[in-house]
């Protein structure tokens, strides 16, 4: 997923990726799956994936960061206690691509 486009229209490849963006897309993805528009559970599953693997902060403070630089390293830890809500979504996230892709 691109978080924003140049004025050609094309990727801006060099911009950073916001994780709640990235959170609330595959949300839209999973979602437009379970109410039959489109079979997006792969994009998701595979998006979610992702951000899993490269957001989620380990350790005494457990959460998610707040900016990815573009090859999804971390470049923005959490100002608040914000992104833990979007981690608990992220993790619904999770449990929505598995209840579509078992339908």
């Amino acid at each position: 997923m691109h978080e924003c486009l140049n004025g050609d229209g094309s990727p801006d490849l060099a911009s950073a990726k916001r994780v709640r963006a990235q959170a609330r897309q595959i949300y839209c993805y999973a979602h437009a799956t379970c109410l039959g528009w489109f079979d997006g559970i792969g994009f998701a599953g595979n998006t979610l994936d992702w951000l899993l693997a490269k957001a989620r902060i380990t350790g005494s403070a457990p959460g998610f960061a707040h900016l990815l630089k573009p090859d999804g390293s971390i470049t923005a830890m959490p100002a608040s206690t914000l992104y833990q809500v979007v981690a608990a979504a992220v993790e619904a996230d999770a449990v929505l691509i598995e209840q579509a892709a078992a339908v």
